[in-house]
């Protein structure tokens, strides 16, 4: 199975912490994989590590066999990595399709991508390309509609969208299910799975603490606990090894 991103030893330590420890981890190319741990297991820390937003105190960071350890969160974004966080980061006053277009626009070269003097409906490719990618997500019925105004769920598959509109090979979901109401779950996991089948090529890595929430949609699942990997595998080997059962499906009873 090919490997789009890997990390080696990667460590973070905050003064005394560690909140990050050694890990070692490859991602597969064109498949979800799953990183779930109790609160404080690490697992934020270490999507920070992957998107940029902090430094690692040792350890590589490998992406499609470039070693990115040192690149900003900008430079791993041109390099096609693209990340949604716990809260959504859309712009509520603005109509959901104008969301996208900004993001697709971003993409589009030093002439088209901020023109003041350009009308926003000039930008055709933009817009097509917004609207496909909203109905990919399920939001085809929403390009007018005010962010502000759309349900939980819907802004978080408008976050997936914009993300996308990035060109992204590799996508880091950080928690995509927070805050949510329970019937409202379902329907974003099927977004995800539904991106993962519709663009064989997009690797998907999502982080979470509720195990039953990624048993179903995950190709691999790696489980953190204390900063370290205590199990990495198919969700049906997580699922019954002795250490994982232990150290965190008993904690959750």
């Amino acid at each position: 199975m090919k490997t789009i991103l890997e990390t080696k030893g990667l460590t973070k330590d905050f003064g005394g912490l560690t909140a990050v420890d050694h890990v070692d981890l490859k991602i597969p190319r064109g498949k979800i994989e799953a990183i779930i741990g109790p609160n404080g297991a690490g697992k934020t820390t270490f999507f920070n590590l992957l998107s940029g937003l902090l430094e690692p105190t040792s350890g590589e960071i490998t992406y499609k066999g470039k070693i990115i350890t040192d690149f900003s969160p900008e430079e791993r974004s041109k390099e096609g990595i693209a990340r949604s966080f716990q809260l959504t980061q859309i712009f509520p006053s603005l109509p959901t399709l104008e969301n996208v277009r900004i993001a697709a626009q971003s993409r589009g070269g030093s002439k088209t991508t901020y023109d003041m003097f350009s009308r926003a409906d000039s930008y055709q490719n933009f817009i097509e390309k917004s609207q496909n990618l909203l109905d990919k997500v399920d939001l085809n019925e929403e390009y007018g509609t005010q962010a502000g105004n759309l349900t939980r769920a819907n802004q978080r598959k408008l976050d997936f969208a914009i993300a996308l509109a990035t060109d992204p090979e590799l996508l880091l979901l950080d928690e995509p299910t927070a805050g949510m109401a329970m019937e409202e779950i379902p329907e974003v996991l099927d977004v995800i799975e539904k991106l993962n089948e519709v663009r064989g090529d997009l690797s998907i890595v999502l982080i979470e603490h509720n195990m039953d929430i990624v048993m179903d949609i995950s190709d691999k699942i790696c489980v953190l606990a204390d900063g370290k990997t205590l199990a990495e595998g198919t969700p049906e080997a997580i699922r019954q090894n002795d250490e994982v059962q232990q150290a965190y499906l008993g904690a959750l009873g």
